[in-house]
């Protein structure tokens, strides 16, 4: 080691606390499943946020799927549609046919 590294206490201490790790087996070890944990923990995450994508996109889909129901349900009720027809075919509450304008 330099002269440097060797007259700072604190870096030789670090050193020391290094070496000592790495010949200690239990240590290399506890190391080892640490990492394998956070990566376990990295893979989950990412997995849950794709999920939640997933999800929120099939959400979204089906929000989408509903607003048409009722602007469909809507123009059918402008055209003049009985009201209980219209609830009956698009499968929608008759209360939420009833306010539509």
């Amino acid at each position: 080691m330099s002269q440097m590294v060797e007259n700072n206490p604190a870096v030789m201490a670090a050193y020391e606390e290094y070496r000592r790790f790495t010949l200690d087996a239990s240590m290399q070890d506890l190391a080892f499943r640490r990492r394998r944990f956070l990566e376990d923990q990295r893979i989950y995450t990412q997995f849950a946020r794709e999920e939640g994508l997933a999800l929120g996109k099939a959400e979204g889909k089906a929000e989408g799927q509903t607003e048409k129901m009722f602007e469909i349900a809507q123009n059918m009720k402008q055209r003049g549609y009985d009201v209980a027809t219209i609830a009956d075919l698009m499968g929608l509450p008759l209360a939420e046919i009833e306010r539509l304008n």
